[in-house]
């Protein structure tokens, strides 16, 4: 199983529908996405998204959907 940008944008979009459809910041989101991928193996055994996690300034982050929503800022602020 590799990297799927497509699961990442639902799982984004999940809790932006959840915050009231209101956008949300990028270190909100990739914190959230992190969150979601360790509750995810603690209760199934497995993440929602297959990638690697970094140690970052800000603390543990999703290496690939942090590196897909840098290539796509700009897209969301239009």
């Amino acid at each position: 199983m590799s990297y799927n940008p497509r699961k990442a944008a639902q799982t984004i979009a999940f809790f932006i529908l959840k915050n009231g459809n209101v956008a949300l910041e990028m270190l909100k989101i990739v914190k959230l996405v992190y969150l979601a991928d360790r509750e995810s193996l603690s209760a199934y055994g497995f993440p929602i998204q297959n990638e690697a996690r970094v140690s970052m300034a800000n603390g543990p982050v999703n290496s690939e959907t942090y590196d897909f929503l840098k290539e796509n800022a700009s897209i969301a602020k239009k």
